[in-house]
């Protein structure tokens, strides 16, 4: 055996090869020699090392960003027509479009995207309920960032 573990609780809380060279002299001492098989985590239960059970998968956030264009054609030709006029008079919708336009992708799952729609909705450029329906939306392959890849 080449490797030593500080084990607290049975449990394998550090492990090394060098603990001498790796650790302070007084937490190097408290390293016992373990099997080279255990990791950090491991514990022993009747002379018998065990892996910890496997973390539970993180639950999975779908990836929604889609272009900017994309985007942009989740509104009617109403509302785009409308948003673009407005544009020049209200510094606030210009604002949001702003945030459009420099974005290199928008995250429809993001609060940015929310709330920018939030606001055109509550100053009448959207009906109540097309904020909900724009992000909400299923992102089609041809939506997607050109350098899109699927997450894991």
């Amino acid at each position: 055996m080449s490797n030593y573990a500080r084990i607290v609780d049975d449990q394998a809380v550090d492990v090394s090869a060098t603990p001498e060279t790796s650790f302070h002299s007084t937490l190097a001492a408290l390293f016992a020699p373990v099997p080279d098989f255990v990791r950090p985590g491991w514990t022993i239960v009747n002379g018998f090392w065990t892996a910890p059970a496997p973390a539970p998968d993180a639950p999975s956030i779908e990836d929604r960003r889609v272009t900017r264009l994309a985007f942009l054609k989740r509104f009617t030709a109403e509302e785009r027509a409308a948003i673009t006029a407005a544009q020049a008079t209200d510094i606030v919708v210009d604002g949001v479009m702003l945030l459009v336009m420099v974005s290199e992708y928008i995250d429809l799952n993001g609060e940015d995207a929310k709330q920018g729609l939030q606001v055109l909705a509550a100053k009448g450029y959207l009906e109540e309920n097309r904020p909900a329906e724009i992000l909400e939306a299923p992102v089609q392959p041809a939506e997607r960032p050109s350098n899109w890849t699927p997450q894991a």
